[in-house]
């Protein structure tokens, strides 16, 4: 086994200082502090910090200002860093003088114990390389209480923030942003209860657009929910482009209480800030026994989904969800008509990974996986084809051109924020065979799909609903995962909004 000491060269003797968003190379030889890796000798006297792997110091500030230092066969290796924006953004490629390139991917799943910047040059600051069985996520010590918990495997697991830690700090910003405290708790629960469900596309790391959009006016943040019009059993209420999560459920609770009177009630929700995530709604409706279909459109900026048989961009990623009670927990399907949510194509491009096959297409009208062409021209597509495309279309007439009056066509101003129509049908089962005969039909129809057989790379079958709930456990106890260029974004907004540095440091750990 090699000498583990840590290489101690002056401090950046050879480091480039590399922009954030620039790009650079670096060479340096050391011949300590290496271990044999799948044949080849890897090791690291300061930060490997491609996009996603570095160990960030002090959230993630300048994540490229140093560059990886490695040996392969006691050669050095020239560490190149794409700038954000290119396809793969902040990728960092390892390549031998002579012999092949190392994969940084590689290193990320084996390496454990990153050098932090400020024990760079400390005896011992450095851990050493293990070899660690794939899949397995190592643990480092936590920031503070063990709120916020840092890791050294894939990109997605380098951080885990308690959820009580996180609300507290989204509606710590809510507020420097100007809202009053129900709304900024509210707000930032919702979101909150979006990543614990595993929806992070619609959760914490939507509150730079909403700071963004406070800032600009778009949204009203101390804005509620009014009734303009009343006719019984339908309702058409106007969110004054207040927080969706807060206006939208007042929304929501209007129709219920109506639908406990009537028996139904159709709900047109317009004119509310991101609604978030649409599940939060249906589930409300459930907990108060009733039974609800959703039709959701979204306007405000230019529309990212291509339409069936279509390059040009023309919807957005219009959201479908229905609620049915159970004597247990409630069946719940929340989807977007997009093959995957625009928020998870952010959250990907901000890891510099693909998405799954089938979910966007290049500016010429070609399949990709590559989450950062969007950005270049390309679109979202539809799932299940031409299906997905024609419930989004419903989606766009429903719940844009008849709850809100305002769909994609061009001749809506778009000015950059994001605006949701709901058209909401609330259901009371009472007025049918009563609760109990639907509750147990529902129950002994549940029962008879998971008493299905699973096939091959499933463990079982589960129902919609209960992928959110097993996620929303697991979340529970082990933490949130933030990527590191999420959360840096996060804390830029928290600093626009009004929080200085100390606030930020003792709100988020």
């Amino acid at each position: 086994m090699s000498d583990r000491r840590v290489a101690r060269p002056e401090v950046d003797r050879g480091l480039p200082n590399l922009d954030p968003r620039g790009a650079g190379q670096a060479v340096l030889q050391f011949d300590s502090f290496s271990e044999r890796l799948q044949g080849g000798v890897v090791g690291s006297a300061f930060n490997l910090c491609p996009v996603g792997f570095a160990h960030r110091v002090r959230r993630m500030r300048d994540p490229l200002r140093h560059c990886a230092i490695v040996s392969q066969n006691n050669q050095s290796l020239t560490v190149a860093i794409e700038p954000p924006g290119h396809a793969k953004a902040g990728v960092v490629d390892v390549h031998a003088e002579r012999g092949p390139a190392v994969p940084v991917p590689e290193l990320g799943q084996h390496t454990v114990g990153f050098v932090e910047k400020h024990n760079a040059h400390r005896e011992g600051a450095n851990r050493g390389v293990e070899r660690v069985p794939e899949g397995s996520v190592l643990r480092r010590r936590a920031g503070r209480a063990g709120k916020l918990r840092r890791f050294n495997g894939p990109p997605e697991t380098l951080m885990q923030i308690a959820p009580a830690t996180l609300s507290t700090f989204a509606e710590e910003i809510f507020l420097a942003a100007g809202a009053d405290a129900p709304r900024a708790r509210e707000t930032a629960e919702h979101l909150v209860l979006a990543n614990l469900k595993g929806h992070d596309s619609h959760g914490v790391g939507m509150i730079p657009a909403y700071v963004n959009n406070i800032m600009a006016g778009t949204c009203k943040p101390n804005a509620d929910a009014e009734v303009i019009r009343d006719k019984g059993s339908v309702l058409l209420v106007d969110g004054k482009f207040g927080f969706g999560q807060v206006v939208g459920m007042q929304a929501t609770q209007f129709g219920i209480d109506r639908a406990k009177e009537n028996g139904l009630c159709c709900v047109g929700a317009r004119n509310n800030h991101h609604l978030g995530r649409i599940g939060t709604y249906a589930e409300r409706c459930a907990a108060e026994g009733m039974i609800s279909v959703h039709f959701v459109n979204v306007v405000g900026h230019d529309p990212y989904v291509s339409p069936w048989g279509g390059r040009d961009r023309r919807l957005q990623t219009n959201p479908f969800c229905v609620a049915v009670p159970t004597t247990g927990n409630p069946i719940v399907l929340d989807m977007a008509t997009s093959a995957i949510a625009m928020g998870k194509v952010r959250v990907a491009a901000l890891k510099g990974v693909e998405v799954p096959e089938g979910s966007l297409f290049d500016e010429e009208g070609v399949a990709t996986n590559d989450s950062s062409s969007l950005m270049r021209g390309g679109s979202l597509g539809p799932f299940g084809k031409h299906k997905g495309y024609g419930l989004a279309f419903i989606c766009e007439v429903l719940g844009g051109g008849l709850a809100g009056e305002w769909t994609m066509q061009p001749e809506h101003e778009r000015v950059g924020t994001i605006v949701n129509h709901m058209l909401m049908f609330i259901l009371d089962p009472e007025v049918f065979g009563g609760i109990d005969t639907f509750r147990h039909e529902v129950d002994a129809l549940s029962a008879y799909m998971h008493d299905t057989t699973p096939a091959k790379g499933f463990d079982k079958v589960r129902l919609p609903g209960e992928p959110e709930r097993e996620s929303q456990a697991a979340r529970e106890a082990d933490g949130i995962p933030i990527d590191d260029a999420s959360w840096a974004e996060i804390c830029k907004a928290a600093e626009r909004a009004g929080l200085n540095q100390t606030d930020i440091d003792q709100v988020s750990g």
